[in-house]
């Protein structure tokens, strides 16, 4: 059986990852300066949890595993999709906030299995992202 910090971190890794990616994919789209400046903000943090949860996995003997090239490709399909009759930064807005919404109810549900028995710095780590994706959602809203 694979131990559960290992599962908690792999999921957050993708987490992260995964974000950063959106992030990229939507950018080009925004014209409001605002709302551009919180997405550069938002990639940053996600780049330093990447990197955090990065020293994580190498210090516990494991390896990173990148999203896949058909992950990628998904996501952007899917934004490119959704944003082809309205790509008004409202609806990116909306866009950024329903994958945001859906990765954090991933994390939680990856945080609340792993919670018996997994490493406190990984469970912290874990809150803090899930926190940080929470504000970013907020902040995320007053563009709709």
């Amino acid at each position: 059986m694979e131990d559960k910090t290992n599962i908690l971190l792999s999921e957050m890794y993708r987490n992260v990852k995964t974000g950063s990616a959106g992030i990229v994919s939507v950018l080009p789209k925004v014209d409001d300066r605002f709302m551009i400046r919180e997405l550069a903000r938002d990639l940053e943090r996600c780049e330093s949890y990447t990197r955090s949860v990065g020293n994580m996995i190498h210090s516990r003997g494991g390896e990173l595993r990148e999203l896949p090239a058909s992950a990628r490709l998904r996501l952007r399909a899917g934004i490119a999709f959704n944003s082809a009759v309205d790509s008004s930064d409202r609806n990116l807005a909306g866009i950024y906030i329903t994958g945001a919404k859906s990765s954090v109810q991933r994390l939680e549900r990856a945080r609340r299995e792993a919670e018996v028995c997994c490493d406190a710095n990984v469970l912290r780590l874990c809150s803090d992202i899930i926190e940080s994706e929470k504000m970013s959602i907020s902040k995320m809203e007053e563009f709709l």
